[in-house]
């Protein structure tokens, strides 16, 4: 009866295993047992109050029967043992049950979770009250120890978001990529807050994920100009880089950032790091056509300083100056003037025709014979042109003593008697 019979009775059944008829079931002899024989007499013995527990451990230990439903072993003591013993089918209403028994993942449903190559779907399982599915799928979120493939088909299985704004701590990134990736945690201001304080290394994985509400939930109090610094680069639009960028004045160096030239634009009139400036000045001749005329307009603005480093600057942002009408003539010669010892015969000579000082283009015009008014700028250029070699010496017109004339060449010496 306990095994179940064949004929009805069971004792019947055992005696053809004694051939020799001394009471006992013949030497290796198999004794054939139906699965439902088996199970029966496993619950049986399982499910027996006067069988103490440390045997039915024992027993557990050596069972190689599998109970389909843990719910029918009554002891929910022993549930732990058979669980690590192997003995009770894998189903997500197992899973569901031991969880619901103990009210939370020990290292027991952790191993059984863990084992079993199954995919799991807790669809499959009806939890009627919301309050214990919320229960079960918080703690399921909070314990470490399950298996990550395991950990991500429970959770996404249950359809569910963490409700509250997210402060839990101390779960491993790759779980909490996991809650990013599969969407259970909510973006709002205090979960963005929590990450940032207690998740350094995924904070800009769960920004990504939630990029939009990250900008449409953007306030003065929630701002971060760290992130700012790196979103600048990702490959988003740029009216979100413009929007963010509206919410600080802090200075921000374009010279290694990799952005549109419009975002490089907006930060040169908005954040601009004065340190940028010499630079581009020097590699003006490689920048974008927007960024050239931007610093154009810069430069005429600190025309003094632009001045005294011309030396410095690309020749190619100083001949833009030159064609520039935004820029006086006075400041044009004052730039040429600084530059002047770094130019060609033929550079100088354009230069000066391009500002409107043909009368120095001309000292290049041998049949010419220019006249300069005397002044203190007309002096530093003649003086530069003749430390340049370009003309020999310049002296005041003796017919006119309002101008200077220049000699090319070194007269010749007077020949005495």
């Amino acid at each position: 009866e306990l095994f179940g019979t064949k004929s009805g009775d069971g004792f019947a059944d055992l005696a053809a295993y004694d051939s020799d008829g001394n009471g006992w079931i013949d030497e290796k002899k198999t004794v054939l047992i139906d699965e439902n024989g088996k199970i029966n007499a496993l619950l049986y013995i399982i499910n027996c109050e006067a069988i103490s527990d440390e045997h039915k451990h024992k027993y557990i230990e050596y069972l190689i029967t599998v109970v389909d439903d843990i719910s029918l072993i009554e002891n929910t003591s022993l549930w732990g043992h058979c669980l690590k013993s192997d003995i009770i089918k894998f189903s997500e209403n197992n899973i569901y049950l031991y969880y619901h028994n103990i009210k939370s993942f020990d290292s027991n449903l952790i191993y059984y979770i863990n084992k079993f190559e199954n995919n799991i779907n807790m669809k499959k399982v009806d939890i009627d009250d919301d309050d214990e599915a919320s229960s079960l799928f918080t703690t399921c979120l909070k314990c470490t120890e399950i298996d990550n493939t395991k950990y991500r088909q429970i959770l996404s299985s249950m359809n569910r978001v963490y409700k509250q704004d997210f402060t839990v701590k101390d779960l491993p990134n790759d779980k909490m990529k996991i809650l990013i990736e599969e969407g259970i945690i909510k973006f709002t201001s205090k979960s963005l807050m929590s990450l940032r304080e207690n998740y350094e290394d995924v904070c800009f994985y769960f920004i990504e994920k939630n990029f939009n509400s990250y900008i449409e939930n953007m306030t003065a109090d929630l701002f971060s100009f760290d992130e700012l610094l790196v979103i600048i680069e990702w490959n988003v639009a740029d009216s979100h880089k413009f929007s963010l960028l509206s919410f600080t004045s802090k200075p921000i160096s374009i010279l290694n950032i990799n952005c549109s030239i419009e975002v490089k634009l907006y930060i040169l009139q908005h954040n601009l790091n004065s340190s940028d400036i010499p630079v581009l000045r020097t590699n003006y001749h490689s920048l974008d056509s927007q960024i050239k005329k931007y610093l154009v307009a810069e430069a005429i603005s600190n025309i003094t300083s632009v001045i005294k480093n011309a030396q410095g600057i690309s020749y190619s942002l100083i001949k833009d100056l030159f064609f520039s009408e935004n820029l006086d003539q006075n400041n044009k010669l004052s730039l040429l003037t600084e530059r002047l010892p770094l130019l060609s015969r033929t550079e100088c000579m354009q230069a000066f025709n391009t500002i409107g000082r043909t009368d120095f283009a001309s000292i290049f015009e041998t049949r010419k014979h220019p006249k300069f008014s005397v002044c203190k700028a007309n002096q530093t250029v003649l003086d530069k042109l003749q430390a340049k070699g370009w003309i020999y010496d310049y002296y005041t017109d003796e017919n006119d003593g309002n101008y200077y004339k220049i000699r090319r060449n070194k007269p010749p010496k007077k020949l005495t008697k």
